[in-house]
Parts: C-alpha cells; structure tokens; sequence
C-alpha cells in the first residue's frame, strides 16, 4: 500500500496561503507533542507564532528528558506519553527517536487521536502496514511527516514532471550529521539510511509521476561507527513510475565536511532534470526554472507547509501514509546484513 496521498499538491506559497483563508477546523483543536527535541520544539513554536498554518492549540508535552526546558506554565507537561493518552486528546504530534515511533503511533491512534509522526514512522514494511491499519480502523488520520517534500523546488519540479516519461532517478546527498544532530542523537545509532536515506526517497517519491513501485537490488554501507550506525551508503533498485519502470540510486553520506549537497538527477523523455534541494533551486539541462519563493534550507518553512498540508488532511479526514519508502531501506538494509527485526528496531515502550 502507498497510501492515500493525492496525485497533486498545491506549490510552495499557493498551499499556505489557501490554507490559511479556509476554515478548516471549526475551533481550535487541542493537541499534544511527544518529544521535546529540536523538532518537538520546532513544531511547538510554529503552531505558537500569531500567524499559523493550522488552527492546532499545543496543551500538552511529553518527554521524559526534556521537561525542564519546556518553559510554559500553561501547558501540562508528562514523563510518560500514556499518562498524557489517557487525558484525551484529538491530535498527536509524534517527534521522538524513531525506535519509539510505533509504539506510540499505534497507542495514540488506538486512544483516538489524529497522528503526524516523524520519519521513519517504522522500520519495517509490516509495521507500517500495521499502523496504517489501525488508523483505518479507528477512522484516524495519518500523517508522515515528511518535510523535504515541502521545498518550493520540489513543488516546481513536481508539476513539471508530470506528464515525462522518467528513465533514471537518483539522489546525491552530502551532509554533516553533527550540523543538524547532537553527538548523542539518535541518527548515530540508526544510520545514514534512516535519515538521509528517508528524507531523499520522499522526495523522489513525491516528484516522480505515479509512483507505484519501489525495490532494492544493491546496497552497500561504510563501516559502522561505534554506535553501530553507518555513515555513508549507496543503494541501487528500480522505481515503478507512470508505468515505467526506472533506475533508481541513494547515494549518501552524513560525515562529509564540505559543502552541503542535496542533489537529485532525473532523466526524463525530455532530457535532464537537476534538483539542488540544499539551494531550493531547479535546472532543465543546466537551464536555471524560476522557482517562486526559493528559501535555500529553509526547514522551518518546510515545516510550515507541512503543517499547512496536514491541516488538509485533518479537513479531508485523509492519511498520507505510504509503505514504499519504508520497505525500501528495510530491504537496503537486509541486503547489507544489517538489517534487526522489526520488534528490534521498533520497541514497545
């Protein structure tokens, strides 16, 4: 299952504004955070600023280190995210390590809440499967939170593929892990695959007409670091696109110190696409595409439309949930030995 995503988005500045004039929730929906890191932080003051892309009212937090840096006498703040599940709450914004993704999805939306949930939401294509089906079943919303897809260049190069014929895809990126994630986060244990690796297949997956397919056939990774997560990977598999079905190939690396790259490469009926992410800048066979509203790594903006996209869900009562990413690297990973069971990787807290 790829889910219920729509076949077009609206672009860049079109979403937020039509957002922002409709009234898509009747009052101010109570919501929660679990997980207090940058992102929980994030989320939490985009949906505090005067203007915001989802009339979502944060009352509570969750997070068992953080809860001396929440800051806000108004808010109930739990050590235990069940405490907070038993109070009710409508929506649950999920933004802890992705070990513990999972569990709490399943147990929020079980209580009968709407979920946004950080990536990846699982490690494994059953997992997803699972959440996915208990969200059908409880007659919630599922979200991924897949923020890269909100670049205005994706919208461009989304809209202007959509019609081509598509040969080859591939990802290049670049990054120095310690620029976005502390020396104890998470993304050390869990390697390249489960950051990078998430964010970069999202937005081919996104870009690309008709993705119906996706599958790993190469993989190899660096050697593991000393908390057992790879720093660098390369991945080779084909993609289902409109039809056709098209090369496909990640090429990551998270200790690179240079010049920060986030570079995709469509071969297409009509030539060369190039997608520079990290510039939020779009090229036709090294022709410059105007790009509305260009924001060069602008992640809280990203983060702004994607709460913008998620108010349209919650309006629509529409999951955006698809397995394929997931299954992907869940396969890259098998192919490399490394890849621990789902209950492993996907604990029960």
């Amino acid at each position: 299952m790829w889910g219920s995503a729509p076949q077009r988005q609206y672009a860049g500045e079109r979403l937020l504004g039509r957002v922002e004039r409709a009234n898509l929730l009747t009052m101010r929906t109570p919501c929660a955070i679990v997980g207090y890191g940058s992102i929980g932080r994030l989320y939490h003051e985009i949906l505090s600023a005067p203007t915001r892309p989802i009339d979502l009212e944060v009352t509570a937090i969750a997070d068992p280190q953080r809860l001396g840096s929440v800051g806000t006498p108004s808010l109930d703040v739990y050590q235990d995210y069940r405490r907070l599940l038993d109070r009710g709450v409508e929506v649950v914004l999920i933004a802890t390590p992705p070990s513990t993704h999972f569990a709490i999805a399943r147990h929020a939306l079980e209580a009968g809440a709407h979920v946004l949930v950080e990536k990846p939401a699982t490690h494994s294509r059953a997992h997803c499967d699972q959440l996915v089906a208990v969200s059908e079943s409880a007659g919630r919303v599922l979200f991924f939170a897949y923020h890269a897809r909100y670049a205005h260049s994706v919208a461009v190069a989304r809209e202007r593929l959509a019609e081509r014929e598509v040969r080859s895809a591939s990802a290049v990126y670049r990054e120095d892990v310690l620029r976005f994630h502390s020396p104890d986060s998470w993304v050390h244990s869990e390697g390249v695959l489960w950051d990078s690796g998430i964010n970069a297949l999202s937005v081919l997956t996104h870009v690309l007409p008709e993705v119906t397919a996706l599958r790993a056939t190469e993989a190899r990774v660096g050697a593991a670091n000393d908390r057992g997560g790879e720093s660098s990977a390369l991945v080779r598999g084909e993609v289902t696109t409109a039809g056709h079905v098209a090369v496909l190939e990640l090429d990551l690396d998270s200790s690179y110190t240079g010049p920060e790259e986030r570079r995709f490469i469509v071969e297409t009926s009509e030539g060369t696409m190039t997608l520079d992410l990290a510039a939020d800048a779009l090229f036709e066979e090294g022709t410059p595409i105007v790009v509305p509203g260009a924001e060069p790594n602008s992640l809280r903006r990203e983060y702004q439309y994607l709460l913008a996209h998620f108010a349209t869900s919650l309006s629509a009562f529409r999951s955006e949930c698809g397995c394929g990413e997931i299954e992907f690297l869940e396969k890259a990973r098998y192919l490399v030995g490394r890849a621990p069971s789902s209950a492993q990787r996907d604990g029960a807290l």
